[in-house]
């Protein structure tokens, strides 16, 4: 998205300093009423204005030499913070809609008991994201992810039913996942559906107004 991204490097060049995660929050409530309030306006302009109105005098405060990591933080958790910043971002660069798939209702999980024995032999898998691998090792108290970049996140895994589990976030070193994620936050998964080397799954919870399902890969 090109606007933002510009928008982006913009601010890592503004001072920066330890990240007040309440502040934050207060700050990224503030911007996306300012979105939803000035829908009339392109959406360049109004998430200039946000960013420009709330967020640049906060970043004036702060020191330069954190500047990379908060900037970054403050991106991707707006995304999750604000559902009309998501699908800002979503309707100018879409995600692959062949790795994972929006649905406006929960979806009913058709796995079989076979399938699910199945599933739960493996230990690594995968998924496609933006272009790039993660993978994924699951035991059955830890799912733990690795990156391409050599970074990691690591979350608990606790078996609800046959089909579903839920995912608590401990630990991150990869920018993109500990800015999104705080500790202690749940995701809840259903898994739907065998295909193939690949199994469709669920976010059960309703995520910016939508359910996503995506294809998590055999990579044994």
């Amino acid at each position: 998205m090109k606007f933002v991204f510009a928008l982006f490097f913009t601010l890592t060049v503004c001072g920066l300093s330890a990240q007040n995660q309440e502040e934050e929050k207060i700050i990224l409530q503030k911007m996306c009423k300012h979105l939803i309030d000035h829908k009339e306006k392109p959406d360049s302009i109004r998430v200039f204005e946000s960013y420009d109105k709330y967020l640049f005098p906060y970043l004036g405060k702060i020191e330069t030499e954190k500047v990379d990591s908060i900037a970054e933080s403050i991106f991707y958790r707006f995304q999750k913070e604000c559902d009309e910043f998501f699908w800002i971002l979503e309707n100018e660069n879409p995600l692959d809609k062949s790795e994972s798939v929006f649905y406006d209702e929960e979806q009913k999980s058709v796995i079989s008991d076979k399938e699910l024995k199945e599933f739960k032999k493996h230990q690594n898998f995968y998924y496609k994201f933006d272009g790039n691998l993660t993978y994924v090792k699951i035991n059955k108290q830890e799912w733990l992810e690795r990156f391409d970049d050599g970074t990691f996140s690591k979350t608990s895994l606790v078996w609800d039913s046959q089909n579903s589990f839920t995912l608590t976030f401990i630990e991150s070193d990869n920018l993109m996942k500990k800015a999104y994620s705080r500790k202690g936050e749940k995701y809840q998964y259903q898994i739907i559906k065998k295909e193939d080397n690949y199994y469709w799954l669920q976010i059960k919870e309703s995520s910016h107004g939508k359910f996503t399902n995506f294809k998590l890969y055999v990579a044994e």
